[in-house]
């Protein structure tokens, strides 16, 4: 059982665009809610419930394992999507109409909860909040950079003799490894360091060239926005006035 509700909560997160788009309005704000609680590492934090969706999974996970001998996580959560798709509208509102009653249990309990922090813990509950909207924020603006086709920074000198190296780790700790690498960079001959600093900076140009034709591009379909502010004055001063 504990193997099956740890799978459930690992493929959560898969399915919350599809929560978002066939669950009333207070799940969206219980992601949010979900989102605090988890970030405070404490095993007195009450435990956020399942969506409609992950509960109706675990029930079936059993059935389709059976039915699926060998079937991986994503076979089993794609088969597991289109029986809930199929469900009968009332069933799939019952499983929802249960999900929100728990959300609601949760939510005071996560209140009682948050009433008995100290003014430090929710300080730092406060600061881990606000880091992880920042970083969810990044990850957006990362895939939107790359679904509109923007050129990804070529690797500095270092980076490239790191790709390069054939230095093994063996049973060095990561941070140890680094380091070698780190120390042995600082220690390779001059002609040796040139040769990856002048592999960098071709590829540098070349990048800076891509992302100009791009800027353009996305200036020419009204995406001023993802276009650096030196280039699009750059840009109206050549070709506007």
């Amino acid at each position: 059982m504990a193997v099956i509700l740890a799978r459930c909560r690992a493929i959560s997160d898969v399915f919350m665009k599809h929560l978002a788009l066939t669950t009333p309005g207070p799940f969206q704000d219980a992601r949010c809610f979900i989102s605090m609680s988890q970030s405070i590492q404490s095993p007195d934090a009450p435990k956020p419930p399942p969506g409609p969706f992950v509960k109706f999974m675990h029930e079936k996970y059993s059935e389709i394992q059976k039915n699926n001998p060998g079937a991986n996580m994503h076979k089993i959560s794609k088969i597991a999507s289109q029986l809930w798709q199929e469900l009968d509208p009332e069933e799939r509102n019952a499983y929802k109409l249960h999900a929100q009653e728990e959300y609601q249990d949760y939510k005071q309990k996560y209140l009682v909860f948050l009433d008995g922090l100290s003014e430090q813990e929710k300080a730092q509950l406060h600061n881990d909040t606000r880091a992880q909207r920042a970083h969810r924020e990044r990850f957006k603006e990362k895939q939107e950079f790359r679904n509109l086709g923007k050129p990804k920074k070529p690797p500095n000198a270092f980076m490239l003799f790191v790709r390069s190296s054939r230095l093994e780790r063996g049973d060095t700790s990561m941070i140890q490894f680094n380091k070698r690498l780190a120390d042995y960079w600082h220690n390779i001959p001059k002609e040796e360091k040139e040769i990856y600093e002048e592999d960098a900076k071709v590829r540098r140009e070349q990048y800076f060239k891509e992302l100009e034709e791009w800027e353009k591009k996305m200036i020419e379909m009204r995406r001023e926005d993802v276009v650096r502010r030196k280039f699009l004055a750059k840009f109206k001063r050549t070709f506007v006035s």
